[in-house]
């Protein structure tokens, strides 16, 4: 038997972007772990060894554990706190590329052939249009609007309009 499908698949939009926000899901998970197991693994470590649970004295030994528990705490929480912007971030941006590449996708009536998430060495190119006479490469930003209300939701610099 051989495969149905033989010819490469072109990216969709948001591929890249699809890829690292997994990639982050998996880091998260991963630092989320991390601080769930450390406090009972360094509470067994200090006290399973003691047969008398009521000679439990905190020494220098035992002072060095909890400090250094500590410090593996916040730093996983500040690793975590990062990893979780940065997903916020990405998040943002597949949205407005998912936004742009809808709008560019109507020009595909017009006669445009359209291409999505082009992976190169350095990054990719998020759009590529091939007009009749031209070829346009399409970089799509997003921010984040400051302020209450309807008006300050996360939007796309991209603006919807009329492209035809």
């Amino acid at each position: 038997m051989r495969p149905a499908l033989t010819d490469k698949l072109y990216h969709q939009p948001r591929e890249q972007l699809r890829k690292r926000i997994g990639q982050l899901d998996d880091d998260v998970q991963e630092r989320i772990g991390r601080l769930l197991a450390i406090g009972p693994l360094m509470l067994l470590a200090m006290l399973l060894p003691r047969a008398n649970w009521w000679a439990i004295r905190f020494g220098l030994a035992e002072g060095i554990v909890l400090l250094l528990t500590l410090a593996f705490i916040a730093w996983n929480i500040r690793d975590l706190w990062r990893l979780w912007n940065e997903r916020i971030q990405m998040q943002a941006g597949l949205s407005g590329e998912l936004a742009c590449a809808q709008e560019l996708d109507r020009l595909q009536g017009k006669g445009c052939v359209i291409f999505h998430d082009i992976p190169g060495t350095k990054g990719n190119i998020d759009h590529i249009v091939i007009a009749a006479n031209a070829v346009f490469a399409v970089e799509t930003k997003w921010r984040s609007k400051i302020g209450k209300g309807k008006e300050s939701k996360q939007g796309s610099e991209y603006e919807s309009r009329n492209v035809l």
